[in-house]
């Protein structure tokens, strides 16, 4: 048994974790599974992964297991149990990246001479390198989920599987960056992934000066002459030329980015090993590459959600009351009336039992009735399509409803299933299966979670989570300025080939419902959009909302009247637990928001008939081309999103006194300017903080007041980044501060 776990070891907190295993059998044949434990755990504790694995004699296989983000330590064993025996085991070590932190993956020749990408980092954050061999890249995109730029130099992409493949392109598609080096092994480098590049690789040929490429650095390379690859751009933009030939070129592919070479990345080619951290700076920081994944943000309305089962209607509280009359009226003055008439009043003792069997008979058989005989099977889904792609990351939660206390095993095909962290919100006595953890074997083609225990008229959640490929929506959309900070959106939408139900355009703070859209249907899309009304919708904060102010289940379902409408209820909670913060979750752009009548994955019960409840959210990310005019170019709050750089402030942004907390603002990328002439910023919150900004020239915190309303932060193109992000500090004064939004807006040229 060998093990290769996440990336060189590394991995992130927040993500899935892949852990490949090889294994050799020399002896008779296995037929058995592969367990990963926490290092202290014994051999009866449930696997936090698990995959059954078949070893014929003298064989040598690969598995990929996948660890969730849920189960997270730093000391695991590996075990491949048969017939309840341990056969081989091994033990390994996680190094965890937080989410704010930088992780590269390096595959091919780079691993000689990239140990400096570690020093490029975000101000105040980590940067890791991890070096892996392509065979030991995850087949599934959800084991990519941790990386944040793949290097690829001098390696072989031909030999990649097809699944490999295809993992690295829904990565990249869903906020990955891609590096494609050049020099002498550009062609092989390219064979695998031409398709995904910016240019068309051509041959390599020698040149004596690397001029442009200095300049651009501003210091000194290594003498030449260099192995420079020629190429011809296919998609995308020439970041860097040098005599007509592309240095440097870059396509934006869905919410990532992919980045060509035409050099080699030795450290080599610089005298110091500033200059090459210089350049890859100015790769990252330019780069387009935003997260588009969604998760389930809140427990509470998620796990409301999933218990919001349609076809489970509990009786009202007028026919309960009714029951409890006619029950007390019939055993009490009916039945002693009826006797006394008969004079048989020694009789109550028999007839008092008859009337008690009977109404506890009807009770029973009532809620038999309300529970059914066969499980439902309860499926939440949201499928997130960037732009330009037809690949969807699907994040599901799922409900199972027993109707009498059993186990099951359920298939989940296209997706890994999980644990839920929804327990914290729950109260003991409801939650019977917290001391059973999932079993959850997974399997080339998705997962199945065997011996699920589930109490009388219980539900038991849990959460898939997978990509897919879907049927993609056409847009043909243009917003041009025509006025000072005002915007017109203007063209078509196309639907795919599924049907979306009360369908809505969300842009900004404005919306433009669409009703319901059939397959193949073409919608046009007319929005004028204004600075004055373009800020965060309403009055809501974007961060910590409380539910009664988070407006974007109101602006997708078209009411806010949605309390006392189960089925509007029951979306708006959903909606709630993948968006708590509002309309931060969706991010800057234009979405087409609307419902599914089905969606992957696919989860039912082995060998037992049960009945299927599907609600599906589609959120396609849709291409947008901006024009100016001029009137001049002014970038409005709403296209600009501030998040918190650290993953856990969303939890809770109030601030204690004189705590800080740091943002990364970052407009929509179709916005992004060359040049920026005016900035302002606006706190909205309880207290009055300090607000800074980040001066990347003087790499120092410059500090631009705490009055109330806009304002002016000074020298405004030194804070904002090549790649447009404003980084923010608020720092709380001497007494608590509670940060409900942050509102950027700018002015220049683009």
């Amino acid at each position: 048994m060998a093990v290769v776990a996440g990336f060189d070891g590394y991995c992130r907190r927040s993500a899935w974790c892949p852990v490949q295993v090889l294994l050799a059998n020399e002896g008779p044949d296995i037929e058995g599974e592969l367990h990963i434990v926490e290092s202290y755990a014994s051999s009866s504790n449930r696997p936090a992964g698990a995959r059954a694995v078949s070893l014929p004699s003298h064989s040598r296989k690969a598995y990929f297991l996948y660890l969730p983000s849920l189960r997270w330590s730093s000391r695991w064993k590996l075990r491949l149990i048969a017939g309840g025996d341990v056969l081989a085991e091994q033990e390994f070590s996680l190094r965890a990246v937080v989410e704010a932190d930088r992780l590269y993956a390096v595959v091919g020749r780079g691993r000689e001479n990239l140990n400096f990408l570690a020093d490029v980092a975000p101000p105040a954050r980590r940067g890791y390198v991890a070096y892996v061999l392509p065979e030991n890249l995850p087949p599934d995109p959800l084991g990519w989920e941790g990386v944040d730029v793949v290097v690829l130099d001098d390696v072989d992409t031909s030999a990649l599987s097809l699944e490999q493949r295809w993992a690295m392109e829904a990565w990249v598609a869903h906020g990955g960056h891609l590096i494609v080096s050049g020099g002498g092994g550009a062609a092989q480098t390219a064979a695998g992934i031409a398709d995904l590049l910016p240019v068309t690789v051509g041959a390599v040929r020698s040149v004596d000066s690397l001029e442009a490429l200095s300049l651009r650095l501003g210091g000194q390379l290594a003498p030449g002459p260099y192995a420079v690859a020629e190429s011809v751009l296919r998609d995308g933009e020439v970041l860097l030329e040098q005599d007509g030939l592309p240095l440097v070129a870059r396509r934006i592919y869905g919410a990532g980015t992919v980045d060509f070479l035409a050099f080699g990345t030795g450290a080599d080619l610089f005298v110091r090993w500033e200059e090459a951290t210089r350049l890859w700076s100015f790769l990252l920081d330019t780069a387009a590459s935003s997260d588009v994944r969604l998760s389930f943000g809140e427990g509470y309305a998620a796990w409301t959600a999933v218990n919001s089962i349609p076809d489970l209607v509990a009786p009202s509280v007028l026919h309960l009351l009714a029951f409890m009359m006619v029950y007390t009226v019939l055993i009490g003055p009916v039945n002693y009336l009826v006797l006394k008439k008969l004079d048989r009043r020694e009789l109550a003792w028999i007839t008092i039992l008859l009337l008690v069997g009977v109404f506890t008979a009807f009770a029973y058989g009532t809620g038999l009735q309300i529970r059914g005989r066969t499980p439902i099977v309860h499926r939440l889904t949201a499928v997130r399509v960037p732009a330009g792609t037809d690949v969807g990351r699907v994040t599901t939660a799922v409900g199972l409803f027993s109707p009498r206390r059993t186990t099951y095993d359920l298939r989940v095909d296209g997706a890994m299933a999980c644990e839920t962290e929804w327990d914290f919100y729950i109260l003991p006595g409801y939650a019977p299966y917290a001391a059973s953890p999932l079993y959850v074997l997974q399997e080339a083609e998705g997962s199945r979670v065997v011996g699920i225990q589930v109490d009388i008229g219980g539900i038991r959640p849990f959460i898939a989570e997978g990509y897919t490929g879907v049927s993609s929506v056409d847009a043909s959309l243009q917003m041009e300025s025509i006025s000072e900070g005002g915007f017109r959106l203007e063209g078509t939408i196309r639907n795919g080939a599924v049907r979306l139900t009360d369908a809505v355009l969300l842009v900004g703070s404005e919306e433009q419902r669409l009703g319901d859209l059939e397959p193949g249907a073409e919608v046009a899309v007319r929005l004028d959009l204004y600075s004055s009304a373009m800020v965060s919708p309403g009055s809501a904060p974007l961060f910590g909302v409380p539910y009664g102010l988070n407006t974007l289940p109101g602006r997708v379902l078209g009411t806010e009247d949605y309390w006392n409408d189960a089925e509007l209820y029951r979306k708006a909670q959903f909606l709630m637990a993948l968006f708590p913060y509002g309309d931060a979750g969706l991010g800057p752009g234009v979405h087409l928001v609307g419902w599914g009548e089905e969606a992957p994955p696919t989860v039912e019960v082995v060998d037992r008939p049960s009945r299927q409840r599907v609600t599906a959210l589609y959120i396609y990310d849709l291409p947008v081309t901006v024009h100016e005019t001029s009137v001049g170019f002014t970038v409005p709050p709403s296209f600009i999103s501030c998040v918190p750089e650290d993953e856990e402030a969303w939890k809770s942004l109030s601030l204690d006194p004189h705590q800080s907390r740091l943002f990364s603002c970052m407009p929509w990328t179709p916005m992004r300017m060359t040049q920026v002439e005016e900035m302002a910023i606006r706190f909205e919150g309880d207290g009055l903080p300090t607000i800074s900004v980040w001066d990347w020239e003087k790499e120092e915190w410059v500090e631009v007041g705490r009055s109330p309303g806009w304002q002016t932060v000074p020298r405004p193109d030194a804070v904002v980044s090549p790649a447009g992000l404003v980084r923010v500090k608020v720092q709380a004064d001497a007494t608590p501060t509670f940060i409900g939004n942050l509102s950027i807006r700018m002015k220049g040229q683009r």
